[in-house]
């Protein structure tokens, strides 16, 4: 089954991989500073979500952004079948937790570049994302190595204090 083939490469390889890194950033942080989110309910993993900061060369060219700027990779966001089919009320939440997760790790970043990779066959994944203010700047096709399209949301730093929790400004 094709999900559980991602699944199987975010655990064994991509999040092992970036986290083992000892490049550092400026902080002296882990340059890539992966941060994996799982929410349980009572029936086990409801959705989780992944991002990191990724280096500039693996960024396509067609994402020109400007030079120093905080960007973080939505590596994956996932939603368990159980709360699929509702119109993406849960997806929903899930996105903005995952946006404010993202700004708590660029503290100094008065906004956030937020770039992710979406199949051109998962429409409920693209549809999220639209629905989250996301632009999409590349589309994928049919050829194997050209499947993914790329997203691309700006995400600034709310500057009201007692925001947490409810909107993020766009």
């Amino acid at each position: 089954m094709f999900e559980e083939e991602v699944q199987r490469y975010f655990h064994e390889h991509a999040i092992t991989q970036r986290n083992q890194s000892r490049d550092r950033d400026r902080h002296h942080r882990p340059a890539y500073d992966q941060q994996l989110i799982i929410g349980l309910d009572d029936e086990g993993v409801a959705a989780a979500y992944s991002h990191y900061r990724p280096p500039a060369e693996n960024l396509p060219e067609e994402l020109v952004l400007p030079a120093g700027a905080a960007i973080r990779m939505l590596q994956f966001l996932g939603v368990a079948v159980r709360y699929r089919s509702q119109g993406g009320k849960f997806a929903d939440q899930v996105v903005a937790h995952a946006l404010w997760n993202i700004l708590d790790q660029e503290p100094d970043a008065a906004k956030v570049y937020i770039v992710g990779e979406v199949d051109y066959r998962n429409e409920p994944s693209m549809a999220m994302l639209a629905r989250a203010k996301f632009l999409q700047m590349t589309t994928g096709g049919p050829a194997p190595e050209a499947r993914l399209g790329w997203w691309l949301h700006v995400l600034r730093r709310p500057q009201a204090d007692g925001l947490r929790g409810r909107e993020l400004a766009a």
